[in-house]
């Protein structure tokens, strides 16, 4: 595919992923109760009890702490094999990590309410969108994405970005299972992370090739 066609649907899905973005919040911060989302929180919360261990191994991962450390491990293992590029693109996730907040503040979108649901624990401030959804989200797609620069091999490549596959699909069930999100802010969460990651994925992409050009020109 020509680079300014695949440049011109980067672009049409980056603006997709806005306007949907956007569009939800207005839901959420206007909406008189859950609506749908209350169906969804009670299929998710009837899940088995094998599934909510592991849910709850998926929400601690996915806490400032854990996930920070996880970054900062990562930054360090490009920086030692001498990929700044990737170190600095996962050191930028902190971004959209700390805008999150602002915008939670701004929309004010409740959280499930113990009358409602099952809260198994319970979180203060807004829910929209899911900070634990966006921030596993840029980490792993990110780790996923530039895994096989480290050339770690052949396994434990693929391990780096099954664990990676598992923790952005999941994130978001453990996020509605401990009734901390409705499934509406982990849809948030994920279309805020994208706003991130398509720009950040065609920048590397393209300082990748520049790179690859310069050493084979050598």
């Amino acid at each position: 595919m020509p680079a300014h066609r695949s440049d011109t649907l980067l672009a049409a899905a980056w603006l997709a992923c806005l306007v949907l973005f956007l569009a939800l919040a207005l839901y959420v911060a206007s909406r008189g109760g859950p609506g749908l989302d209350l169906n969804g929180v009670r299929a998710v919360q009837h899940a088995p009890t094998a599934l909510g261990v592991v849910f709850d191994v998926v929400n601690r991962v996915g806490y400032g702490s854990p996930l920070t450390l996880i970054t900062v491990v990562a930054v360090i293992a490009f920086s030692v094999r001498r990929m700044p590029l990737e170190a600095a693109l996962l050191l930028a996730t902190a971004a959209p990590r700390l805008l999150n907040s602002w915008i939670k503040e701004l929309v004010e979108a409740p959280r499930p309410a113990p009358d409602l649901v099952q809260v198994r624990h319970l979180v203060e401030g807004y829910a929209y969108p899911s900070g634990h959804v966006v921030s596993t989200t840029v980490v792993f797609v990110l780790l996923f994405a530039f895994a096989g620069t480290l050339r770690l091999g052949r396994l434990p490549t693929l391990a780096i970005q099954g664990i990676a596959v598992f923790m952005v699909v999941s994130v978001s069930f453990a996020r509605v299972w401990e009734g901390a999100h409705w499934p509406s802010d982990c849809i948030g969460g994920y279309l805020f992370a994208a706003l991130f990651l398509i720009p950040v994925l065609r920048l590397h992409a393209g300082l990748s090739r520049r790179r690859q050009t310069s050493l084979t020109s050598v």
